[in-house]
């Protein structure tokens, strides 16, 4: 996976997934129900917005049976 690193007003934030991570985010591809859950400082919003990013490039394209992403958090 490709490294970023993004700097903020108070922290710097790493965007490298992590191999759980990256096993959350295959599941979800393969149309299967996912619980996300992690202690404080994990990564759990930065996992769902690169699993919402690759299910939007999926399923937005113009052929596509599907054009909407449901999450429920």
């Amino acid at each position: 996976t490709e490294t970023k690193t993004e700097t903020t007003e108070t922290k710097t934030v790493s965007t490298e997934l992590s191999d759980e991570q990256l096993e959350f985010i295959d599941t979800a591809m393969k149309g299967e129900s996912i619980f996300l859950t992690a202690a404080a400082g994990y990564g759990k919003s930065h996992c769902l917005k690169e699993m919402i990013k690759q299910l939007r490039a999926r399923y937005d394209a113009p052929d596509a049976d599907v054009s909407r992403v449901a999450i429920c958090a």
